[in-house]
């Protein structure tokens, strides 16, 4: 049976017949597409999940200041509101937060990122996954496991519409749903229902495993838009553990 994940309904459909995860049936395509074996999958998703803790490390070992003094600092910033107990979105969330603006400075300075799915949001997954992985001692597999239910539901949109903003949606809302899901023991369909309450529109979201040295400043808005989705986002995943469908 060939791996067919063009749409959450295929992609269902694979996991079921086949009794595979979400991460089981991504291995499967890249095999298929790409012949290559699950080993060198985890490898390259592991390199790529390294440059994103280092990232964050970065942003609040050393604050990154853009050329043009728009961004720089917010990230330490943050880190020491929360640590003086004032934040007001809850131990978790705050943590998210402070991580994603952490991304993000360092890609707006040039730094080293990883796209997730692009540059202009390329610090919400991280922040995501970052977080929940230390406030609840998830393990680096699972780490792994979650960028590859990112990109199944990125598979999805970025066959139906497309990983940018302007075609496809608030992408970065909805990889993290899915992974909030997954990590909270969701089968397949919660997965994707949680990633689907990340945005009304569409199902999923794209990771490209790619890793790219930062395009430069970025957009105002599209920071802001990556800053606000992570509440929404964790509203999300609760929503799929509900079995809601929009």
């Amino acid at each position: 049976m060939k791996t067919n994940t063009t749409t959450a309904a295929k992609l269902l459909e694979v996991s079921r017949q086949l009794g595979l995860s979400l991460p089981e049936v991504m291995l499967r395509r890249e095999r298929e597409l790409n012949e290559t074996p699950p080993e060198m999958v985890y490898e390259k998703l592991r390199v790529a999940y390294g440059i994103m803790r280092q990232a964050v490390e970065e942003s609040l070992r050393e604050p990154h200041k853009t050329m043009g003094g728009l961004i720089g600092g917010e990230a330490k910033k943050l880190a020491e509101y929360r640590a003086a107990g004032k934040n007001l979105c809850g131990e978790t969330v705050s943590r998210a937060i402070c991580y994603a603006m952490g991304v993000l400075e360092v890609s707006a300075s040039m730094g080293l990122i990883v796209a997730a799915p692009t540059a202009g949001a390329s610090g919400v997954l991280p922040g995501v996954l970052i977080a929940l992985q230390e406030q609840y001692g998830l393990t680096e597999r699972q780490m792994l496991d979650a960028l590859l239910v990112a990109s199944a539901i990125g598979v999805v949109v970025a066959e139906n519409s497309g990983i940018s903003g302007a075609a496809g949606g608030g992408t970065r809302q909805r990889h993290g749903c899915g992974f909030l899901r997954l990590s909270d023991g969701g089968q397949p369909g919660a997965v994707l229902r949680g990633s689907r309450a990340g945005h009304p529109e569409y199902v999923g979201a794209g990771m490209r495993s790619h890793c790219r040295a930062g395009g430069g400043p970025l957009p105002g808005p599209e920071r802001g838009r990556g800053f606000q989705c992570l509440g929404f986002r964790r509203a999300g995943a609760g929503r799929g553990a509900g079995g809601h469908s929009l």
